[in-house]
């Protein structure tokens, strides 16, 4: 402390606090809310399961090391496959209404889709892109029940699929996409 610090503690009493007391304090407070802050649990961002895809074929480095599908079938192996093998992972938070929706039903709420749900699901990559019907959002297995209103966590999104750094131009499965979502 300095010598007009210790005069100032004498004149004013024990609570008195210096400039750099205080921001010593202050740095000690930001930095243990920071550590705080680091070990909360992290808040899920639901967002419907079109712009997951979306996000996967435009924006992902793996999107841009891919090839171009020949047709709308093999697109939904590559990119339908990719998503639902990292679901089944359980590295992809994903929740859903259960069922067919009837009109003269109410409304049902989400639930967690279990990782093993993904093992035998289905689902239609490029329709769900191009239409980009955010209530729409369906995996199914066959002859069984399926999920409706499917949302996703984009914090897993971008945890198992990184950002590309370039932007500005179209991965190739975007370039595939694009026509048809030209026409809608």
């Amino acid at each position: 402390m300095s010598e007009r610090g210790a005069w100032l503690r004498a004149l004013v009493g024990p609570t008195f606090e210096t400039f750099e007391e205080r921001g010593a304090r202050e740095r000690e407070i930001f930095r243990q809310r920071s550590i705080a802050k680091a070990l909360l649990p992290e808040q899920p961002i639901w967002i419907p399961l079109c712009q997951a895809l979306h996000y996967l074929v435009y924006e992902t480095a793996w999107a841009e090391n891919q090839v171009s599908p020949e047709n709308e079938r093999a697109f939904d192996l590559i990119v339908g496959g990719e998503f639902m093998e990292w679901a089944a992972r359980d590295a992809i938070k994903a929740r859903g209404k259960l069922g067919w929706e009837s009109p003269t039903q109410v409304p049902r709420t989400t639930q967690p889709i279990r990782a093993e749900y993904w093992i035998k699901a289905f689902m239609q990559a490029h329709g769900e892109i191009v239409m980009a019907d955010s209530s729409r959002g369906a995996v199914g297995r066959p002859n069984e029940d399926c999920y409706l209103g499917v949302v996703v966590d984009q914090n897993d999104l971008e945890r198992v699929w990184p950002k590309r750094a370039k932007q500005e131009c179209l991965t190739p499965l975007a370039r595939f996409c694009e026509p048809t979502r030209q026409k809608l």
